[in-house]
Order: C-alpha cells, then sequence, then structure tokens
C-alpha cells in the first residue's frame, strides 16, 4: 500500500474499514506535519490535542467492530 508502508499480502488481508482509517491516518498526519497547503505562515497544520486524538481512535475503533 505504498505510502502507508504495509506489505501488499497486508493490505490484502486487512478490511477495508481498516485500509479506509489508516489512509485517513496518514493524511491527517501528514497534514499535520506539513500543513494542508491553504495556509500561510509558519504553522504546521492543525494541531493534535487530546480530543482530535480521542475522535480518531473512536473512528478506529467503530472501524473494528464493523470488520
Amino acid at each position: 500500500m505504498g505510502w502507508i508502508g504495509w506489505t501488499a499480502q497486508e493490505a490484502l488481508a486487512t478490511p477495508v474499514p481498516l485500509v479506509e482509517l489508516a489512509l485517513e491516518g496518514r493524511t491527517d498526519m501528514l497534514t499535520t506535519i506539513y500543513g494542508d497547503g491553504k495556509s500561510k505562515g509558519k504553522g504546521r497544520g492543525k494541531k493534535v490535542t487530546a480530543k482530535s486524538f480521542k475522535a480518531f481512535a473512536d473512528r478506529h475503533n467503530r472501524g473494528l467492530a464493523k470488520g
């Protein structure tokens, strides 16, 4: 799965909702590090907070429950 860092075997053995969560997580991480390309200045994108991390964990857990 290229930039997620998974082998083809891992990606094919993973339920689609979990692949989607992994892609979303990688996108969030890259946006946090490099910004969204829209804002100007020295900011590094959105700030990761306990609330945003909990929201990510909740989405991940829902994906596990569905799979």
